[in-house]
C-alpha cells in the first residue's frame, strides 16, 4: 500500500516540477515563491487522479511479475496518456491557456516513471 502514498504524494509534486520546466519556470523574480506556493495545490489536485490511476496500473503490473525496467516503461506510458488527456481538455477549448504540444505528456511520464522506481526501492526486502 505504499505505492499509492508514493504515487499520490509525490507525482502531482514532481509532475509540477516537469511542467514548470517544460514551461519555461515563472517570469519575474519577485512572484516566483508566491506562485509557486499559490499553484502548488491546484497541481497536486489535478495531478492526483492520474497519478493514482498510474498506481494502481503499476501495481497490477507487480502482481503480474512484470520486471522492474517493463513496469517502468509501462507505467510511464500510462502516465503518458493520462497527463495527455488532461491537456487535450485544454486543446478543445476556444482559448486553451497553454499551446498544445505533445511534449505536455511527459508531465505525466517522467512522475511515473520516477515513482514507480521509488517504490520499487522501498519495497525491496532489507
Amino acid at each position: 500500500m505504499i505505492r499509492f502514498g508514493v504515487f499520490g504524494v509525490l507525482g502531482p509534486l514532481a509532475g509540477y516540477f516537469v511542467f514548470l520546466g517544460l514551461g519555461g519556470g515563472f517570469s519575474g523574480p519577485s512572484s516566483a515563491g508566491v506562485a509557486f506556493i499559490m499553484l502548488l495545490p491546484v497541481a497536486w489536485i489535478a495531478g492526483v487522479v492520474p497519478a493514482l490511476l498510474t498506481a494502481s496500473f503499476d501495481q497490477s503490473l507487480a502482481r503480474l511479475g512484470a520486471t522492474p525496467a517493463q513496469r517502468y516503461l509501462l507505467t510511464a506510458l500510462v502516465g503518458y496518456a493520462a497527463a495527455y488527456l488532461l491537456m487535450l481538455a485544454n486543446f478543445l477549448e476556444a482559448e486553451p491557456l497553454f499551446p498544445f504540444q505533445s511534449s505536455w505528456g511527459l508531465v505525466g511520464a517522467i512522475p511515473a516513471a520516477v515513482c514507480s522506481f521509488v517504490t520499487e526501492r522501498l519495497e525491496l526486502p532489507v
